[in-house]
């Protein structure tokens, strides 16, 4: 009987193991964590400091503790002040709310005043091209000039849809500002 127990726990433990070693193989072969992070929402917060991590201006350390509610003791306080400070948040972002997740509306108007501060917002009615995008919102003519700026990567068009209410993604966010750079750099 001490045989068969022993057999027993012997095909156990073997039986456990393959199942782990399975569940790593596989983890490793169709689990990319850094996908699975480029697909998460971000917060206001993450979205600023992303953006003054890619700009790295050299002033950065003057900007803390500006009384924004809700950056008090952040890890983003900084970015945040110094955002604040740069004017890259007006009006309509406002209450900030830095730990909410911010929607792809909001954080156009954020790329547009970062990356073309000078951009003229011209309020007309015509069409954005998405079929998502209202003529007469608050962030209408953003994303009519982030389009225009090649910011987004979304193409206007029949059908085409924006989703200016939906999470912007880390994933997505990095893309923009890889499309800004490049608008930078010209």
């Amino acid at each position: 009987m001490t045989t068969i127990n022993n057999n027993l726990n012997i095909y156990m433990k073997v039986k456990l193991l393959s199942i782990l070693i399975i569940s790593i193989l596989a983890n490793s072969f169709f689990f990319n964590p850094a996908q699975a992070s480029n697909n998460e929402s971000i917060t206001k917060a993450e979205l600023i400091q992303l953006v003054v991590d890619t700009l790295n201006p050299s002033d950065i350390n003057n900007y803390s503790d500006c009384g924004i509610a809700g950056t008090d003791g952040i890890p983003q306080e900084t970015a945040v002040c110094y955002a604040f400070a740069q004017e890259w948040i007006d009006d309509s972002l406002l209450p900030f709310q830095p730990n909410f997740i911010i929607i792809r509306a909001s954080a156009t108007i954020i790329f547009v005043h970062i990356f073309a501060p000078d951009y003229p917002i011209i309020g007309n009615n015509k069409p954005t091209g998405y079929s998502d995008v209202p003529t007469d919102t608050w962030y209408t003519d953003y994303i009519k000039a982030a389009v225009a700026l090649k910011i987004t990567d979304i193409k206007p068009g029949k059908g085409a849809k924006f989703y200016p209410g939906e999470p912007l993604t880390k994933g997505r966010a990095q893309y923009w500002i890889k499309n800004i750079k490049k608008y930078l750099i010209k």
